[in-house]
């Protein structure tokens, strides 16, 4: 599928939680951490409100563990960053394939 390199800066969130009680934030960093440990998925929260998932660009790497992606994105819960990747969209659902690491804003 087509894809365009991307940098992107906005908030590292639990996506589940976000999704489905728009939990996101200092009050929730905890809990984001902790389900970002065991596997659920994490997204980017833009300023403007979209919403994108973040996925590890290495395939075997988020297939067999804990990426360094994964670890870096529990390390910056609920802190705004910047991330570099390629952005793909299928059917209005947007993701960034991470690559590289996740940088906090300067």
């Amino acid at each position: 599928l087509p894809g365009k390199p991307v940098s992107m800066v906005g908030e590292i969130i639990d996506y589940s939680c976000y999704l489905q009680v728009g939990k996101h934030g200092d009050k929730h960093r905890g809990c984001g951490q902790k389900c970002a440990a065991v596997g659920q998925p994490i997204g980017l929260l833009a300023k403007n409100g979209a919403l994108y998932m973040l996925i590890d660009e290495e395939h075997n790497s988020r297939r067999d563990g804990l990426t360094t992606f994964r670890k870096q994105a529990i390390e910056n819960m609920a802190k705004i960053v910047r991330v570099n990747g390629t952005y793909s969209e299928v059917q209005g659902q947007k993701a960034i394939y991470v690559q590289g690491s996740v940088k906090k804003k300067k």
